[in-house]
């Protein structure tokens, strides 16, 4: 509903806003030890097991999801306070093989992420993610099904992809005796 808030407010009210939703965001991503690559128009790019290595790298990415969703529940809880409306967030993980460095031209670099990783990442938000969820996609949910219990939401066909994955909803810790999720 971004596009649909941006309509009604002045531009520097849009712009408060944005700095206060990034930097509940980017709180959570350096809690993490994740890289936050770029904003995106409303979205928040981050990235996690580069430039150090992180053997955890998807836990790390999926507690910081969590993270966000649940700092979010008190930024509305003050909003609300406020007279202000509520807002939700979708957040999509997936993990893989990416290229991680300076991308860009002779004039102007980037330290980014590059590889189907991370296009599979911004399906996943923008097709299968509701908002209020962390949903990730098969190769999070195998590197953390042992800490953090997910609920499977079947597998989808994604644009520019040949296969079908499979994707999950997290929905918190991993509670003693509970077998495998999948």
């Amino acid at each position: 509903g971004f596009t649909a808030r941006c309509e009604s407010l002045p531009p520097e009210e849009v712009a408060a806003f944005l700095n206060q939703f990034f930097s509940l965001a980017a709180d959570a991503v350096f809690e993490y030890g994740g890289t936050l690559d770029k904003f995106i128009g409303d979205a928040v790019m981050a990235f996690f097991g580069a430039p150090l290595p992180q053997p955890d790298h998807a836990e790390r990415a999926v507690r910081c999801g969590l993270k966000i969703q649940s700092a979010l529940a008190g930024w509305n809880q003050q909003r609300e306070a406020e007279g202000l409306d509520r807002v939700a967030v979708r957040v999509a993980i997936h993990s893989g093989p990416v290229v991680v460095g300076d991308i860009g031209s002779a004039r102007r670099v980037d330290y980014t992420v590059l590889g189907n990783a991370v296009n599979v990442t911004a399906r996943i938000e923008e097709y299968v993610a509701q908002p209020g969820q962390v949903v990730i996609g098969e190769t999070t949910q195998a590197a953390i099904a042992h800490v953090l219990a997910t609920e499977p939401l079947g597998t989808v066909q994604l644009k520019g992809l040949s296969r079908k994955i499979a994707v999950y909803r997290v929905v918190g810790e991993r509670l003693e005796g509970r077998g495998v999720d999948g």
